[in-house]
């Protein structure tokens, strides 16, 4: 299972420009459900984080998490290829 997942994001295993290696936000949608993958299968590059911490930041935004303290230490920070 883990596998189809890694290849749906990579489009080949250890693909350096694949999405998998860059920041992304998974969302679940019905599209996903309905052709029995996982709901959160699809996943969009993002510039909002650059870290796990900036991650854990936009998910505490995004959804509007009460009672965790959780501050980006790099919220503009950007990374240079």
């Amino acid at each position: 299972m883990h596998t189809r997942w890694r290849r749906s994001l990579t489009g080949s295993w250890g693909d350096s420009r694949s999405i998998a290696y860059r920041p992304h936000i998974h969302r679940a949608s019905e599209r996903a459900i309905l052709a029995g993958r996982k709901p959160e299968s699809h996943a969009t590059e993002t510039d909002r984080f650059q870290s796990l911490e900036g991650a854990l930041a936009c998910l505490v935004e995004d959804f509007n998490v009460c009672g965790l303290n959780s501050k980006d230490s790099h919220p503009q920070l950007r990374l240079q290829v």
